[in-house]
């Protein structure tokens, strides 16, 4: 079993696309406006086109809740403005 908490990066091995750490330090921001998602099926939904003034959202578990709620299907909002410490972001950058 797991503890709960913040840990260093990259003390487990990574996933089969090499990338460590995906889920459970803290959630991540993405560039997606909140929104409702469409009835049919949709591959990377980006919610509404643009929504100033309103919430963007941020996906996966973090360190201070159980493993139970962790994965990438989790989402919530916050205004892109708020310095929330378990909310962080990731650097990707293109393969050449």
């Amino acid at each position: 079993t797991r503890e709960p908490g913040r840990k260093p990066v990259g003390l487990l091995e990574p996933n089969p696309t090499g990338l460590y750490d995906v889920y459970g330090n803290v959630h991540e921001w993405t560039a997606d406006w909140a929104g409702l998602y469409d009835a049919g099926a949709e591959t990377d939904p980006a919610g509404p086109p643009s929504a100033p003034g309103h919430l963007r959202t941020f996906r996966g578990g973090c360190a201070i809740y159980s493993p139970t709620p962790i994965g990438a299907s989790r989402r919530a909002a916050h205004s892109p403005e708020a310095k929330i410490p378990q909310i962080g972001l990731r650097v990707v950058l293109p393969l050449d």
